[in-house]
């Protein structure tokens, strides 16, 4: 328009990467989402967004660093390893009698919270999905402060009528904020200003009674019940 020209960007760049293709992958893994799920959705909707690749660097580089490490050692206070504090918590935990009486505790205790813990982890990592040991730990994790961020909800002063059971207010994601943002905050620091990226310790292989055959011979040799032969 007269002469003028403007340069045009559906989204603002952060450090040479679009700022939605980090919150977006971002917001997968906090949510407890999958990126297949959200492919899917887009897919359907005909929404064009980044690929698998993408979402799986960017998790490596930015996500996987900040998914425990802000929350556990900006806001909580931890007990130092072999502190008075930490050794009486370990007696405690590990006494023998007492974990041969809770087994016994059927009667007297029940156990809603921790089935409330096991249905957030089905959340964050669903059992029929692989994800890798970074991963596995990032999503457990995310499950356990999800859990500790909403446990002790009041009731909510609306009750439904006809059962009488107790309606809790409704989860929060407030805890995820401080991470949403030192995840923006690491990608705008330099290279070399950034913490090393997560490395996953040694995992010994699977134990089999015999050693793995070539693809193709398993493909050969593979047979159907729905076969013609």
């Amino acid at each position: 328009m007269n002469n003028h020209r403007y340069s045009w960007q559906s989204q603002p760049m952060l450090e040479g990467m679009a700022a939605g293709n980090l919150l977006l992958s971002s917001s997968i893994l906090l949510s407890g989402s999958t990126f297949t799920k959200v492919a899917s959705l887009a897919d359907i909707l005909n929404l064009k967004i980044f690929g698998e690749n993408t979402f799986y660097n960017i998790q490596n580089k930015y996500l996987l660093l900040m998914r425990i490490h802000f929350i556990i050692f900006k806001t909580s206070t931890y007990y130092p390893s072999g502190s008075s504090a930490h050794n009486a918590l370990k007696e405690v935990v590990f006494d023998k009698n007492q974990l041969k009486d809770i087994q016994q505790l059927t009667l007297c205790c029940h156990t809603g919270n921790l089935e409330v813990y096991h249905s957030l982890q089905t959340k964050y990592a669903p059992k029929r999905q692989h994800f890798s040991y970074s991963g596995m730990v990032a999503r457990t994790q995310l499950a356990a402060l999800d859990h500790n961020a909403n446990t002790g909800r009041q009731q909510a002063t609306v009750s439904r009528e006809w059962v009488a059971k107790p309606v809790f207010e409704k989860t929060t994601n407030y805890h995820l904020k401080p991470m949403l943002n030192a995840i923006v905050e690491r990608k705008c620091l330099k290279p070399q200003e950034r913490s090393a990226t997560v490395a996953a310790p040694h995992i010994p292989e699977n134990i089999a009674s015999k050693p793995r055959p070539p693809k193709a011979d398993v493909v050969a040799n593979h047979t159907s019940r729905f076969s013609n032969n």
